[in-house]
C-alpha cells in the first residue's frame, strides 16, 4: 500500500509539474491563410496555439512595406486586413509578435506574403489546347496539354486545382488540374506545383458546366448522350460526391461563400441551401441571371432581360428588392464589384450592323448607379467565352480582347480607376484568375 501510495504521488507530481510546464510554454503559430476575397486588397488568418492579446499582436507585429492594416478576431484566431485603397505589386514582408493573455511572448515569427492571383489562360498548342500561367518572373509556365479544345475553365475557390472540360467532337470529357501552392514561406517563393490530372466524371458527356466557391467545393451539370435530362453533381472539397436533385432551366452558381448556390427557373432564380446545411429555398421572380457575387454584404449584381431586349443590371440587397443601376440595349458581357458594391463595373458590347462589327465598353458606376467612368475599347472585340474579374490586390480587371484581324484574343488587363488598358502579348483563348492560398 505505502508503494501504491507513492506512485500515486509520484504521478500527481509529475502531472502537475507537466501541467505547469505547459501553462508556462509560450505560444506558437499554427496555421496561416491567405485570402483575397475581404473588404480590402487581401487578408491573412493566423491561428495560434493560445489565445493572443490581440492589442499586443497588433503592437508588436510589422509588415513591409508598410501599408496600412488592422487586426481583428479575438482569441487564438487573428485577422490582418489590408485596408482598401492600396496594391500589392511584390510579395510582403510580415513579422509576427505579440504575447497572449497571460503575457507571455510569441517568439517572432517572419515569413513573406504573396496573395497576388495567378494569370492562367487557354492557349492554342501544337497537338491541341493548354492551359498555361503567368509566373512572378513574367514568364510563361505549361500546365497542362490537351488533345483538343478546351472549352470551359474553372479554377476552385479555394486554388487547389482547375477544372476543364475537353471536346472530342460531340463528346466532352471532364478533367481536374491539381494544383499546391502557398502564399506564405520562410525563405523564397515556392514554385506553383502540379500533382497530376484526374477525369473527374467517368463517361463521355454532351455538355458540361462548371462552378466552384471559396473552400474549394466543385459543381458539374452534365448531360450524356441518350438522356434527355441534364444531371448535377457536386464534388466537395473533401472528395466527397453527392447527386443534387436540381431542376434548373440554365446554368447554377454556387455562392461564394460556401453551403448554398442559386439557379435560374422558368419563372425566376432560385436560392437553395447544398445538402448537409438547413432547408431553405427563396424565389426570385423575373427573367434574370445571377451575374457576379460581391466579396462582402451578401450583395450580388444581377442581369436582367425585357421584352424589348434590352438588359439591365441591378444590385441585390439582403432584405431588399432588386435596385436598378443601369438599362440599355447594349448586351451585359460580365459585371464585377468590389467589397459590398462601392464601385461596380460593366462589361458591355453593341453590334454595329453598319460596320458589322462589335464595339466593347466598360462603365464603372457607384452603388446609386451614377457613372463615374467609361471608355470604349475601340478596334477590339471580346473573346465571348472569357470572363471579367477583378483582381483587388493590384485593383485591376480581366478580360480577353480580340483584334477582328486576328485569329486569336490577348489577355488585357484594365486599371480599376483610371481604365487604362494593358494587352499582354500572348495568342489566347481564355483568361481568368487563379486564386493564391
Amino acid at each position: 500500500m505505502r508503494q501504491l501510495r507513492w506512485f500515486l504521488l509520484a504521478g500527481l507530481a509529475l502531472a502537475a509539474l507537466q501541467q505547469q510546464v505547459l501553462l508556462q510554454r509560450p505560444p506558437h503559430l499554427r496555421k496561416l491563410e491567405s485570402s483575397t476575397v475581404t473588404s480590402g486588397p487581401a487578408a491573412l488568418s493566423v491561428e495560434f496555439s493560445r489565445p493572443m492579446e490581440r492589442t499586443s499582436v497588433a503592437k508588436d507585429s510589422q509588415l513591409k512595406p508598410a501599408l496600412a492594416h488592422q487586426w481583428l478576431g479575438s482569441g487564438n484566431l487573428l485577422r490582418l486586413l489590408l485596408n482598401p485603397g492600396q496594391t500589392i505589386t511584390a510579395p510582403l514582408e510580415v513579422v509576427l509578435g505579440g504575447a497572449d493573455q497571460r503575457g507571455v511572448a510569441l517568439a517572432r515569427q517572419q515569413f513573406w506574403w504573396d496573395p497576388r492571383p495567378w494569370l492562367v489562360v487557354v492557349s492554342p498548342g501544337p497537338q491541341g489546347d493548354q492551359l498555361e500561367l503567368l509566373g512572378r518572373d513574367g514568364q510563361w509556365r505549361l500546365l497542362s496539354e490537351a488533345k483538343g479544345p478546351i472549352t470551359s475553365v474553372e479554377p476552385l475557390g479555394n486554388g487547389a486545382g482547375i477544372a476543364f472540360s475537353t471536346s472530342g467532337g460531340r463528346t466532352e470529357e471532364t478533367w481536374l488540374l491539381e494544383l499546391n501552392q502557398q502564399a506564405t514561406f520562410q525563405a523564397k517563393p515556392q514554385p506553383l506545383a502540379v500533382q497530376g490530372v484526374k477525369r473527374l466524371l467517368d463517361s463521355p458527356l454532351t455538355f458540361s458546366h462548371f462552378s466552384s466557391n471559396r473552400t474549394g467545393d466543385l459543381l458539374i451539370q452534365w448531360g450524356a448522350p441518350g438522356f434527355a435530362r441534364s444531371f448535377t453533381t457536386l464534388i466537395q472539397a473533401n472528395g466527397q460526391r453527392r447527386r443534387l436533385d436540381l431542376d434548373a432551366s440554365g446554368t447554377a452558381q454556387l455562392l461564394p461563400g460556401g453551403g448554398a448556390l442559386i439557379a435560374p427557373e422558368a419563372d425566376g432564380l432560385v436560392l437553395s441551401n447544398l445538402p448537409g446545411h438547413p432547408p431553405r429555398r427563396q424565389f426570385l421572380p423575373g427573367s434574370r441571371d445571377l451575374s457576379s457575387v460581391c466579396p462582402t454584404g451578401g450583395r450580388a449584381l444581377l442581369t436582367r432581360r425585357w421584352p424589348d431586349y434590352r438588359q439591365s443590371v441591378e444590385l441585390l440587397e439582403p432584405g431588399q428588392p432588386p435596385k436598378q443601376l443601369w438599362i440599355g440595349s447594349d448586351a451585359v458581357m460580365g459585371t464585377a464589384c468590389e467589397r459590398s458594391g462601392d464601385r461596380i463595373w460593366l462589361l458591355l458590347t453593341n453590334w454595329d450592323q453598319a460596320t458589322n462589327s462589335q464595339t466593347p465598353r466598360v462603365l464603372v458606376l457607384d452603388r446609386s448607379g451614377v457613372v463615374q467612368n467609361q471608355r470604349e475599347l475601340k478596334g477590339w472585340e471580346l473573346e465571348m467565352r472569357s470572363g471579367f474579374a477583378l483582381d483587388p490586390t493590384r485593383d485591376v480587371l480581366l478580360l480577353a480582347l480580340r483584334n477582328p484581324k486576328e485569329p486569336f484574343g490577348r489577355a488585357a488587363e484594365l486599371q480599376a480607376s483610371t481604365l487604362e488598358l494593358k494587352i499582354i502579348p500572348k495568342p489566347i483563348k481564355q483568361a481568368f484568375w487563379l486564386p493564391a492560398q
